[in-house]
């Protein structure tokens, strides 16, 4: 077995991140960037030797790459349903379902109102 065959460092931390990715994917930016990563130093590792680290290294990083875009998606989606809500709300809260934001806004309002002048929130 030559040096070039025996080094698997590339494959090691390819795994290493593949694992990291699919463990913080719902973080949606630290799985992405772990997941791109794992996902270079796997091919990196399978074009000096392919092996099972490399293998498992692919697999895990598209896997976490995969599940970060599906949270990203899915929080974009909420998102956008949140602030199409309290645009809707805001502008007539008579409509069906903004109840529970009417009273959220007036018990802000009451909060707001029983605070000391010139109370600075940044504190």
């Amino acid at each position: 077995m030559t040096e070039k065959e025996a080094d698997n460092s590339c494959g090691v931390v390819a795994l290493v991140f593949g694992i990291l990715s699919v463990v913080l994917s719902f973080t949606i930016l630290f799985g992405g960037i772990f997941g791109v990563l794992s996902l270079i130093f796997a091919l990196v590792q399978r074009k000096k030797h392919k092996n099972s680290w490399s293998t498992a290294a692919i697999t895990l990083s598209i896997i976490g790459i995969v599940i970060s875009i599906l949270f990203l998606i899915l929080l974009s989606t909420i998102l956008a349903n949140l602030q199409e809500t309290i645009l809707n709300c805001t502008s007539d809260p008579t409509q069906p379902g903004c109840e529970q934001f009417a009273q959220l806004l007036q018990q802000q309002s009451l909060y707001n109102q029983n605070l000391p002048e010139g109370f600075d929130y940044g504190k």
